[in-house]
């Protein structure tokens, strides 16, 4: 059995750099973190976040001394446009800058890239201004 290692990190970068640089995703401002009021250059509204990490050993290969590891990463979507239409548009272009090829990622093996959920939340707290939340969540095996 080899020596454990978590790949969250290098996983979080090549999500990042992926959605920055690809021709569908490249025009999007993407942060790893939610821009706050007082960062007024970045808070108009469409952007991109990577949010939530997580991940474990991976049992999708059956092996008990397998050193495979199973990483999420979620991504969120956020815009003010008047319908959810903007929101879901940038989530298929994500999904598909994020799935047309396998990540390289030094010392892993990419064994398969799964959209494991998505959703659309519609924050109306000021109905006036309504926020449309996407989230897609990407499961990453690496071994």
């Amino acid at each position: 059995m080899g020596t454990r290692k978590i790949g969250l990190s290098l996983l979080i970068d090549a999500v990042y750099d992926r959605i920055d640089g690809h021709a569908l995703t490249s025009t999007y401002r993407v942060f790893d973190y939610v821009p706050k009021d007082d960062d007024a250059i970045n808070t108009s509204l469409p952007f991109v976040t990577i949010g939530e990490a997580y991940g474990g050993r991976s049992y999708s290969f059956g092996a008990q001394d397998n050193e495979s590891e199973d990483n999420i990463i979620s991504v969120h979507v956020w815009s003010d446009y008047k319908g959810k239409k903007e929101c879901a548009d940038m989530m298929n272009n994500i999904c598909q800058a994020l799935t047309a090829t396998d990540f390289t990622i030094a010392g892993y093996t990419m064994l398969l890239k799964l959209v494991d959920d998505y959703s659309i939340i519609i924050d109306d707290t000021e109905p006036a201004n309504p926020i449309y939340h996407g989230i897609i969540r990407f499961r990453q095996h690496m071994a």
